[in-house]
């Protein structure tokens, strides 16, 4: 695929200068000053200025790729993974700093990763012993991208999670998308745990004991406070991506809730597209018309519970649950919690 083709692939994927900084930070205690490092790839300084600004994923790619080649690092990730701080996740990380146990942290770090990078998303699930974490990708399979992207994930998860807790995290396997490197001694002895390459997924497992792990400095009024900027950045940065059929799809889904459960068909009409077309549509972007429907209830479901004015079943009947118990299903499945520890949380 050419440049130009796959900067268009790309376009509308962002990176927050908070993160991009880890890799200019990392480059200047390495003797690379940033504005070179920048310059080199054709980036303005002046792009980091803001400490609210998003940079374009395309350009930060290019950025993290030609770090690696600059410092001659094949295992860049790593390095930049163990030196990461909370400061470079910005408020989703002041967030999870704030959270009580690991429990509480982790579905904060897989619904706020796209205020750091929106081109992937997390996915947390608990298959018997195991907490499993993939990380999917966004954009499209297509776009070949390098593994720096997937080791800096997950040597960044590896090392704030003791930041947070004052013990190592040690996983029991970690996969990866991308081809074997040459050496694959750094990766295992980063991890050291068994490493797979050529995987349909990029995934990190560990023991779920970690879940019960406390974190250094709960603060219940802090995290309530931060929850409420995260989740306002979060839909003005969806709104950003999100285009109009699919903002009239959500909008649908939403009033239909009230009432009971979506039809496929009143989602049709309100995206002016076939049915067929609408499928694709959606599959392009990893959904389905029920997944749809889950997001949007999962949304919906972090700003119903802030409304401490609305009891749980009224919660419910809102999302379009016929009964409680589906509810709360649903919820400790979004957040890891339930529904009623959500909401003693939040009251304090």
């Amino acid at each position: 695929m050419s440049a130009s083709a796959m900067q268009k692939n790309l376009t509308g994927y962002t990176v927050s200068t908070h993160f991009v900084r880890l890799l200019t930070d990392y480059a200047l205690a390495r003797g690379l000053p940033p504005a070179l490092l920048l310059a080199r790839q054709g980036l303005d300084p002046a792009a980091l200025d803001n400490p609210e600004g998003r940079v374009a994923f395309a350009d930060y790619a290019r950025l993290l790729d030609g770090l690696a080649v600059e410092l001659d690092e094949p295992h860049l990730g790593l390095s930049l993974g163990a030196t990461a701080r909370v400061a470079h996740l910005g408020t989703s990380g002041l967030a999870q700093m704030a959270c009580s146990t690991v429990q509480e942290l982790l579905p904060r770090m897989a619904r706020y990763n796209s205020l750091v990078m929106d081109a992937f998303e997390d996915d947390l699930a608990v298959d018997g012993d195991e907490l499993i974490l993939r990380w999917r990708r966004r954009i499209p399979d297509d776009v070949a991208i390098s593994g720096h992207h997937a080791e800096l994930n997950f040597a960044l998860t590896q090392s704030l999670i003791p930041q947070f807790t004052g013990e190592q995290i040690f996983p029991t396997r970690v996969c990866f998308r991308h081809p074997a490197p040459a050496d694959p001694a750094p990766l295992l002895d980063f991890f050291q745990c068994e490493v797979r390459f050529d995987q349909p997924v990029d995934l990190l497992a560990c023991d779920a004991q970690v879940l019960k792990r406390q974190l250094h400095a709960p603060d219940p009024l802090t995290l309530q406070m931060l929850d409420r900027i995260c989740e306002q950045q979060l839909q003005a940065l969806e709104a950003l991506h999100e285009p109009d059929w699919l903002l009239a799809c959500k909008q649908v889904i939403t009033r239909s809730l009230r009432d009971g459960q979506p039809e496929f068909a009143l989602l049709i009409e309100a995206s002016g597209l076939e049915g067929r077309q609408l499928r694709r549509k959606l599959s392009e972007r990893g959904l389905n018309f029920r997944g749809l429907v889950d997001a949007c209830r999962q949304d919906l479901a972090s700003i119903y519970m802030q409304d401490t004015s609305l009891g749980l079943v009224d919660v419910a009947m809102l999302l379009g649950f016929s009964e409680q118990s589906a509810f709360q299903r649903a919820y400790r499945r979004w957040t890891g919690e339930s529904p009623g520890s959500a909401r003693s949380r939040l009251l304090g």
